[in-house]
């Protein structure tokens, strides 16, 4: 039989493998440099076997385009 101990046990795993491979899917989109400075966990609701998680996340990120400019005399 489950215990309540041990429900809660499997969500508390649940919830904290749904958070790393959401921060594996941040971290697999940033380059070397960059990183992942914050983490907040806006929603957080369980449902019989599913867990939905809503995140934010602050990164810091390199957003610089370069382009190569040339002037043209006349």
């Amino acid at each position: 039989l489950k215990t309540l101990y041990d429900d809660y046990k499997a969500k508390e795993e649940a919830y904290n493998e749904a958070i790393k491979r959401a921060d594996k899917i941040i971290n697999d989109k940033l380059d070397t440099d960059e990183h992942i400075i914050e983490r907040k966990v806006l929603k957080n609701n369980s449902y019989s076997s599913k867990i939905v998680l809503e995140l934010f996340y602050r990164v810091y990120e390199d957003i610089t385009e370069y382009k190569e400019v040339t002037l043209e005399s006349e």
